[in-house]
Order: C-alpha cells, then sequence, then structure tokens
C-alpha cells in the first residue's frame, strides 16, 4: 500500500497556498468596506466550506483510484469549533472529525484505514490551504475523532455520564459542529443523540457550566478589566479566554438546554429571542458585545500576521484609546451578566461535593 508521503500533490499544495492568501486578500478588503459583520462571517465560511470540501473530493478520488473504497460505506466529514459556528474570519487552527456507516463485519479494519488515510491527506491540505493543525488533536486523524456512527453513539453515552473535565470538553467541542460533506444524515443523528442526551441529565449542563469557571471572569470585583499583570505584558487582555469563550459558552448552554441547533453564536442568539429565552434589550447587548470583542480578535489576528508581538488573541490595553477601553469595558460586562445568569441557572450546588 502506497503511504501518503507518495500520493501528495506539491503543485495542488502551492495552489492551496496561494488560494489562502487571496482568500485573506478578499477578507480585508470585505472588513474594510463592510460594517455588517454577520454578513462577512457568512461569506468567508461559505469560501473556507467550498475550499473544504473541494479538498475532501480530491483527497477521496485519489484514494478510491489507488486502493477502491472498502464497501463503498457512506461518511461525513464535520467541521467543529469556531468554523462550524461561522467565526473563523482568519484561518487558525483545525477542528473537524469524521462519522462514517458501521462497516460489515471482518471489514472494521480495512475501513478505519481508508478513513485515517483520507483524514491525513486532508488534514495535511487544509494546512496548506492555512489552517494549522491543532495542537490538542482534535482531527479526525485522531481516533477519538473518527469512529463508526455505532461507535459514536458508545461514546456520546460514556462522555454525557462522565464527570471528568476532559470528557466534558469533548461534548463541548461536539455540541458545535456542521456537516458540510458526505452523508449528512450520519451527522443529524449524531446531532439529535446529543440533544436526546441533554434532555436526560441535569449533569451535562452543570459540567459545562463548572468548565466554563475554570476561566476568571473578564471583570474583577471593583469594575476593571482583567489582564494578566506579569511578565512582559502586563497591560494584556486575551479577548478569546477571557471575553468570547465566556460569550459562546453561556449562548452555547442556554441553546442547548432550549433545543436550538444551529452552531452559530448570532444564530442561536437570534433563535433564544424568538423562544423569548432572552429578552430584545438582552440580545442587542449580547449581540454588540459579540461583536465588537470579534472585530477586535480580528483586527489583532490581521495586525499579528504582520509581525505583531502580543501573545495570541491578546490586546494591550494601553494602546487603546479611552473611548476603545470603556467600550470593551461595556461588552466585557455583558458577558459578566451572562456568566452569572448561566451560573445561578445550570450550577448544580449538590453536584459539587462529588466532583
Amino acid at each position: 500500500m502506497q503511504t501518503i508521503e507518495s500520493i501528495k500533490s506539491p503543485d495542488f499544495k502551492l495552489k492551496l497556498d496561494e488560494l489562502g492568501k487571496l482568500v485573506d486578500q478578499f477578507t480585508i478588503s470585505l472588513l474594510n468596506r463592510l460594517d455588517n459583520l454577520e454578513y462577512v462571517l457568512e461569506i468567508i465560511s461559505f469560501l473556507n466550506k467550498t475550499t473544504t470540501c473541494q479538498i475532501i473530493r480530491s483527497a477521496e478520488k485519489t484514494l478510491v483510484e489507488k486502493w477502491g473504497q472498502p464497501q463503498n460505506i457512506p461518511f461525513c466529514w464535520i467541521n467543529m469549533g469556531s468554523e462550524a459556528r461561522q467565526e473563523q474570519v482568519v484561518r487558525t487552527d483545525q477542528d473537524n472529525a469524521i462519522i462514517y456507516a458501521n462497516p460489515v463485519t471482518g471489514n472494521k479494519i480495512e475501513t478505519d484505514l481508508f478513513f485515517k488515510q483520507l483524514s491525513a491527506i486532508v488534514v495535511e491540505d487544509l494546512e496548506a490551504f492555512g489552517f494549522k493543525k491543532c495542537i490538542g488533536n482534535v482531527m479526525a486523524v485522531n481516533p477519538v475523532w473518527r469512529r463508526s456512527i455505532y461507535n459514536w453513539m458508545s461514546a456520546l453515552d460514556e462522555w454525557v455520564g462522565s464527570s471528568e473535565p476532559a470528557d466534558v470538553r469533548k461534548l463541548t467541542i461536539l455540541l458545535d459542529f456542521k456537516a458540510i460533506y458526505g452523508d449528512l444524515s450520519l451527522a443529524e443523528k449524531v446531532h439529535s443523540r446529543v440533544f436526546e442526551l441533554f434532555g436526560q441529565t441535569i449533569s451535562v449542563s452543570h459540567y459545562l457550566t463548572r468548565d466554563d469557571k475554570l476561566f476568571k471572569s473578564p471583570k474583577t470585583l471593583f469594575g476593571r478589566i482583567r489582564t494578566h499583570r506579569s511578565g512582559s505584558c502586563k497591560e494584556c487582555f486575551n479577548l478569546k479566554t477571557s471575553g468570547l469563550a465566556h460569550l459562546i459558552n453561556g449562548i452555547r448552554i442556554l441553546a442547548v438546554n432550549n433545543w436550538i441547533k444551529e452552531p452559530s453564536t448570532l444564530e442561536r442568539m437570534t433563535r433564544l429571542k424568538e423562544k423569548q429565552v432572552i429578552s430584545s434589550t438582552e440580545y442587542n447587548t449580547y449581540k454588540s458585545a459579540f461583536t465588537l470583542l470579534m472585530k477586535m480578535k480580528i483586527t489583532h489576528h490581521f495586525l499579528e500576521k504582520k509581525g505583531a508581538p502580543l501573545p495570541d488573541n491578546c490586546i494591550d490595553l494601553s494602546r487603546l484609546t479611552n473611548s476603545q477601553k470603556k467600550e470593551l469595558s461595556h461588552a466585557l460586562e455583558a458577558v459578566k451578566v451572562l456568566q452569572k445568569r448561566i451560573n445561578k441557572l445550570y450550577n448544580v450546588v449538590w453536584m459539587n461535593f462529588f466532583n
């Protein structure tokens, strides 16, 4: 059997690299010309999805020609994390998985080998396009994120009943996923099972709330923006872990507990307002906070690509104007309010004594 290295196409990867640079240029142009962040996110998400599907199609064709697809087993490629939520304007790291139909008896090893090789090619080509490999290995090349539909269902049952932080995070990652290629019915089965399990137990929302509390509130007790206050960046604030993550997590927990399946944070907010889970005032507050934090994060990422020395996702508050600091402080106040609401609704106090 040929190795992955022997079937790579240098020309194809060079084209992917060039395409990635063109998408970056187009993104900058959109951000400069359009004030509607939601529209920009949709356009870039469509371009990323189209490219990813072409990469998968090319990899599948290559493998089928070389080895033949075992039993023509249906599969589905899913994106997770920020790409699934349509929030990855600047390509960072990959979060993806494969769900494939249950193989016939005696063909399980061959089937997984096929999808292992497929995922390896796709992950490499996505990296050539500009999506870095996930440091935490949340990718289809990892067997944890590459399973038959039967094994996916078994894993969900295991994760939903676990109090281990690692299992809770796996479930959290899987809540934000979007099927983009292949037999989409496989993804729908997994998605439906996730929501079914949420409705059967109070523990999952508790653990997700607890997991979010592992990261400190973005503001101190006295209302100041919480900065690193250490090292070479004492006035640094992490837009992702200290701001956006709390907002995204809070809206996610509200959404899943109200059977809202859309992965996009903005779409989830809209559906929560329609279901009257949040008021119009709350909707406008959360949306404004999300928009501001996202724009600041995107701006920082493009500056970082030009050689800005700040740590990933961090901004230096000393470089902001008083007006910008005031806007950021107002947005983080909304994040803090949402955190308190989620904690009040879903933190089951008596469960804290058992973990």
